[in-house]
Parts: C-alpha cells; sequence; structure tokens
C-alpha cells in the first residue's frame, strides 16, 4: 500500500485501517478484501492498483470484485473507528472496582472484562479437599440475580438473568467444607446491547460465508471489545 499515490510502498498488515486516498496494488496470485464502514465488501484482484475513496475503491489498473455486503458493520462502525467498549466506573460497593481474590484463584470474568450474555459462564481454580462451593451473583445496585451450589467449574449464567451494559459481581467460596476465609471475588460488565446484537449478527454471517475475510474482522470486533477467546465461541 501507499498512503499516497506518490508515497514510498509499504507492506499491507492483516486488520490494516487504511485513509482515504490510500493506494492498494496487488501482485500476481494475490487479493486484497477491504470492508468499508457503509458495509461494502471489495476484493482487489491479482495484479490490480486502486485508490480508496469514502465511497469505495477506484481501480486505476486491475480489476476490483463486489462481495456481498455486510451491513452489520454499520451498527459497529464506532467501535471500529474509536476502539473498545467504554469501560464503567463501578459503584463503590462492588470492593473498590477491580477484582478480590482470597485462596480461591482463577476467577474468570474479572476486573470489569467485557462479556457476551450469550456465552457467558464462570471459571475459577478449584480447592482440594472441597466438594461443594456456593456462588453468587449481584447486579451493581446489590440485587442477587444468583445463587447455586456447585461441585465444579465451569458455571453458566443463564441469559435471562443479566441485562445488557451492566457491571455484575460476583463470588465463590466453599460449602462443603465450609471455608469463608478462602472467598475469591471478581467482576464483569455485559456488552452494551446494540453492541452485543451487531457482533452475534456479524458472527452469522461469519459462518455462512465461504470468504476467511468476515473471521478475521469477528476476530478484530472481539478484540475491541475486549472478549477473552475462550470466552466467545463462533
Amino acid at each position: 500500500m501507499r498512503t499516497a499515490a506518490d508515497a514510498p510502498p509499504e507492506p499491507l498488515v492483516l486488520r490494516q485501517r487504511l485513509a482515504p486516498d490510500a493506494v492498494v496494488e496487488t501482485a500476481a496470485k494475490s487479493t486484497v478484501t477491504l470492508v468499508f464502514f457503509d458495509g461494502q465488501h471489495l476484493a482487489l484482484q491479482p495484479e490490480a492498483r486502486a485508490v480508496v475513496g469514502r465511497k469505495g475503491l477506484t481501480a486505476s489498473h486491475g480489476q476490483v470484485r463486489r462481495l456481498e455486503s455486510v451491513p452489520v458493520v454499520v451498527d459497529l462502525a464506532r467501535l471500529l473507528r474509536d476502539g473498545g467498549q467504554r469501560r464503567r466506573t463501578p459503584a463503590v460497593r462492588i470492593r473498590g472496582g477491580g477484582s478480590s481474590e482470597g485462596a480461591i484463584s482463577g476467577l474468570e470474568p474479572r476486573d470489569g472484562t467485557p462479556v457476551r450474555r450469550t456465552a457467558l459462564t464462570l471459571r475459577f481454580n478449584m480447592v482440594p479437599k472441597v466438594g461443594v462451593y456456593h456462588i453468587a451473583v449481584e447486579d451493581e445496585s446489590g440485587r442477587v440475580v444468583l445463587t447455586a451450589d456447585v461441585h465444579a467449574p465451569p458455571v453458566p449464567l443463564p441469559l435471562k438473568l443479566l441485562r445488557p451494559g451492566r457491571l455484575y459481581y460476583w463470588r465463590v467460596e466453599p460449602k462443603l467444607p465450609p471455608r469463608p476465609e478462602m472467598r475469591g471475588e471478581a467482576m464483569f460488565l455485559t456488552l452494551d446491547e446494540k453492541l452485543e446484537q451487531g457482533r452475534e449478527a456479524l458472527a452469522r454471517a461469519a459462518r455462512r460465508s465461504d470468504q476467511p475475510d468476515l473471521a478475521v474482522l469477528l476476530d478484530e470486533v472481539d478484540r475491541r471489545l475486549g472478549l477473552q477467546a475462550k470466552d466467545h465461541p463462533r
């Protein structure tokens, strides 16, 4: 790519953002696929050259092939342009806002990390000789949304219990035998509803498409959202 027509060539890297007037060139037997914020999905064919405009690609040599559009990108444009989901300051009652782990370690999600409500499970490291653990989940107002006794992680959380764009605090402690001093505590943030819906729509489009670039775009969206790879299966 070139930042302008008379600029020196630079390697084009995966997920790179291109500004208007950038020039993209392809070699023999190679293609470059670009997705625009208005949903256009274009493939620059081998041995071609095109200029990036605000309304698409203009080829000065070779061909540009129009692929099936990705309209959901319009809903995700702010995220892709400006960065990740805005984090919110937790209420004072949520243990100062981070995560606080006692003898039970490895709590996930933690530290206010964003999560998908449709794929949320609680995880923690088990303690030797403990047969049952007590789990409690509260929203930021202190309302308990779930209590459960479990033998082992992971612990799935039903979608209907959680609201979008909210902070939740959760804790786990041994129940059999009881060991309250070994409690572990953490918190997470559910995705904003519009971002969650956009992300899920893009995931469905990526599953249906035979174009691998949509899977790459989905990975970029998940990275911008701050989602952990193990928590967002396709």
